[in-house]
């Protein structure tokens, strides 16, 4: 951060994570991305960046012994703005394929599907389109007190594995944890 600014605040952060399963997943936040077209003129101003989350799913390999071919299929997941998805948001589901031959591994043939999705609200929970997303929480969060079905639902012992991955991303960048608890002169 510039001086004069609380130096412990971080501006971008930039993390990987491998997971026992062997998946890896990743977080890029930049709370101060500047702008593309005239940087000298954008660059004080806050973009309009749409917040998306990317799941890329390890290749599935399906082998037909009878025709000696194999087909692979990569799918990514892409979910817009997920935070503000009473404004707008997408899911798009994308799925690569190869047809290649099994013992050579020689590509035959490839092709792309793309499915793209808008789920505003689940029926099931009793949502109303126009939510934000922390009214969409606030209203889970009363279900389950209330103990009716809350639909998507993350304990505590998630939570705090969440927690303790951010912890750790922090604290390998030789960066300080930030406080469970505010401080007393906060109140």
């Amino acid at each position: 951060m510039p001086q004069g600014y609380d130096q412990d605040i971080d501006q971008a952060f930039t993390a990987t994570w491998r997971f026992p399963n062997g998946g890896i997943g990743m977080i890029h936040a930049d709370s101060f991305y500047e702008g593309k077209y005239l940087p000298w003129l954008t660059r004080y101003i806050p973009p309009v960046r749409s917040p998306k989350v990317e799941v890329k799913h390890r290749e599935v390999v399906v082998r037909n012994p009878e025709t000696g071919m194999e087909t692979a299929t990569k799918k990514t997941v892409i979910f817009w703005d997920v935070l503000a998805q009473s404004l707008w948001h997408r899911i798009d589901i994308i799925e690569s394929h190869e047809l290649r031959s099994s013992a050579a591994g020689e590509v035959k043939k490839r092709w792309t599907d793309r499915r793209y999705l808008k789920q505003y609200s689940d029926d099931k929970v009793g949502a109303d389109d126009s939510w934000t997303t922390y009214r969409h929480m606030l209203e889970q969060f009363v279900n389950k007190i209330r103990g009716r079905s809350a639909g998507v639902w993350v304990d505590g012992e998630d939570s705090i594995r969440q927690m303790e991955m951010i912890d750790g991303a922090y604290t390998k960048a030789g960066m300080k944890i930030r406080p469970s608890i505010a401080p007393k002169e906060l109140y």
